[in-house]
């Protein structure tokens, strides 16, 4: 089995594209992926900047938010050309493999663009997508969605690089799907979780008793990872 992280970074389609806007109202800008082994070592990375169809600007939050300009997507090709060959690098090691994301939202992205795009012979690919966002969330026993930094914090895990880099979210989402997979690293850096609760401004509710049954968590990770 091949274990594959993917984050997108996109821009919103210009106002005057108002039928496009509603098939599809931002465009992918960015692909980051890392691909692991079955021992969950790194085997590539995949990095590619995307020109959008419906855009000639970067705007400023965006350039903000990604320190993406327009002269790195001006140059770029078009995710019609890109898409095809990213899904090529995915199978590049054969086709036992799942993509995983942070949240549904690059999927939903994905889904969209496609249709609008006139693409959806590539919808079978997204089956393979899964939300590692909502597992973990299971797993450390919250109610409500945890970001990505905060998911790491959790853990006991610097971010590393520039966040809203898609390879370096990437990465980071890789490090921590890792680490739920170390049964006793894990169990080490997970007991750090109860005293950020409580110093969060905003709690995150949860169910404390069954976050801390280290014992059957880890057994039903191992079991998923082995029908897997």
């Amino acid at each position: 089995m091949i274990y594959i992280f993917v984050d997108l970074e996109m821009h919103a389609i210009a106002g005057k594209h108002k039928e496009e806007k509603t098939i599809c109202n931002r465009e992918v800008i960015e692909i980051g992926a890392v691909m692991l082994d079955e021992e969950l070592k790194q085997l590539s990375t995949y990095k590619r900047y995307v020109k959008p169809e419906y855009n000639t600007v970067v705007y400023n939050n965006i350039r903000r938010l990604t320190g993406i300009t327009w002269s790195r997507l001006a140059s770029a090709d078009s995710f019609r050309h890109i898409f095809p060959r990213f899904v090529e690098w995915c199978e590049s090691r054969g086709t036992d493999y799942k993509v995983f994301t942070w949240s549904n939202a690059d999927r939903d992205q994905v889904t969209k663009e496609l249709r609008l795009k006139n693409m959806e012979s590539y919808d079978t690919f997204l089956d393979r997508w899964e939300d590692f966002q909502r597992e973990y969330s299971s797993i450390i026993g919250v109610n409500r969605p945890v970001n990505l930094e905060k998911a790491l914090n959790i853990a006991g895990i610097p971010f590393e690089g520039e966040q809203h880099d898609a390879l370096m979210d990437a990465e980071n989402t890789a490090e921590l799907y890792r680490l739920t997979r170390d049964t006793e690293a894990f169990k080490k850096s997970i007991k750090e979780i109860k005293s950020l609760i409580d110093d969060d401004d905003e709690p995150l509710t949860s169910s404390l008793g069954s976050m801390f049954d280290f014992d059957s968590l880890m057994a039903e990770l191992s079991s998923n990872r082995d029908e897997s």
